[in-house]
């Protein structure tokens, strides 16, 4: 067992993935005195997992399975995840979510080009965490657990603005709160066992689209669509 300082809890997890191991050594901690999450027994149902679905490793099963229990655990917390692609520019986070194949890491890989690759930081390019802490304020994390990509640092920053994407012939993006853009996001990320948790998922996406500038855009594969979401995202430009 090992103890890890992720999106500010004591987790004690126990996982053979080699990659997962390697992706978590920057969150690693002395054992603390209080745990609030623990992650382990995967390593059966991982097994079994793998052999019933070709082509996904035990190790990708543990990664996942790992993941699930930590983003469910910490919904105890009043914190969850969404899945997009995070990005730090000037000491805030921007995430980008959209629905698999979409094209969110294309995007903000943009992001990058558009304002140079020393400009922009990947917090997780697949699952931050998210919460809101005392001082009011919605803070996005890096986790170990960030899909195919590697990408993910152990640092949290303000949320600036969240956008939900889709693909368009033309750039365009669109300022939205309420239930449209609140399906949109709780679409992306995880869905509770229990009553009890699937209620403070709600109330927490809720709270959050209210909070933070939200937004619906279309883009396509041109650099434009990145300065577009850039200027407006920051607020340089108001629609």
């Amino acid at each position: 067992m090992k103890y890890y300082k992720i999106a500010a809890k004591n987790v004690a997890m126990n996982v053979s993935s080699e990659r997962l191991q390697k992706s978590a050594a920057k969150y690693e901690i002395e054992r603390p005195e209080n745990i609030d999450i623990v992650l382990d027994g995967y390593d059966e149902a991982a097994r079994r997992n793998s052999m019933l679905v070709d082509g996904v490793s035990s190790e990708t099963w543990e990664e996942i399975l790992s993941g699930d229990d930590f983003y469910e655990q910490l919904l105890d917390f009043d914190a969850t995840f969404l899945h997009s692609s995070a990005i730090v520019v000037e000491k805030k986070a921007y995430l980008i979510s959209a629905g698999s194949q979409v094209g969110k890491t294309f995007h903000t890989r943009l992001w990058m080009q558009y304002l140079g690759t020393e400009n922009v930081i990947i917090l997780n390019d697949d699952k931050p965490a998210i919460a809101k802490e005392a001082d009011g304020i919605w803070y996005a994390y890096g986790t170990p657990w960030s899909g195919a990509s590697e990408f993910n640092e152990n640092m949290k920053a303000p949320i600036g603005a969240i956008c939900y994407l889709t693909r368009s012939d033309k750039n365009w993006i669109q300022a939205e709160k309420g239930p449209r853009i609140l399906h949109d996001f709780v679409g992306q990320t995880i869905k509770p066992r229990d009553e009890e948790r699937r209620i403070r998922l709600f109330t927490q996406f809720s709270d959050l689209i209210t909070s933070v500038p939200s937004y619906r855009m279309g883009v396509n594969m041109d650099i434009s669509a990145a300065r577009m979401a850039y200027e407006v995202m920051t607020g340089r430009v108001r629609i």
